[in-house]
């Protein structure tokens, strides 16, 4: 006998984008800003996570779970 095991659908790059900028207040100190911008799932596309592959159970096939929408995170650091 055959026995096929259903997998849930793969999950595609969640395209991470990253944007640096520093900032030089004393060359002398070195000292200076530095701030950053990242973020994860950038276009927002739906990635499912949960797939029922119970075939005796009662909602076979059907998407439970997605992973995290799109997430932005800011930063900010001061090295003196």
């Amino acid at each position: 006998a055959v026995q096929v095991t259903p997998r849930p659908p793969p999950c595609a790059s969640l395209k991470t984008s990253k944007l640096f900028k520093s900032f030089t207040f004393s060359e002398a100190r070195g000292s200076r800003l530095e701030f950053r911008a990242e973020t994860f799932n950038s276009f927002n596309h739906t990635q499912f996570n949960g797939v029922s592959t119970g075939f005796s159970s009662s909602d076979f096939g059907h998407v439970t779970s997605t992973y995290n929408p799109r997430n932005l995170q800011l930063g900010l650091k001061l090295m003196f």
